[in-house]
């Protein structure tokens, strides 16, 4: 299933207070960079975030994955 723009919105909109977030379609997704740098992507309407060995020290509780973006 493809995602749709209207949560690709609603994600964006959610991260419009991180600088430099680009969003790029792929084949019925969206890939999502800071600062030029992939992060993570838009797949059947959830947002996943790449785990990488400079953003691995921010470990979230299994609470905190299962709350909704809130800034």
């Amino acid at each position: 299933m493809a995602s749709t723009k209207d949560y690709r919105d609603y994600i964006l909109e959610q991260l419009s207070l991180v600088p430099n977030v680009t969003c790029w379609p792929i084949m019925g997704e969206f890939l999502l960079y800071a600062d030029g740098v992939l992060f993570g992507g838009i797949y059947d309407d959830r947002l996943l975030v790449k785990i990488t060995p400079g953003n691995g020290e921010f470990e979230m509780s299994e609470k905190e994955m299962n709350t909704p973006l809130g800034f």
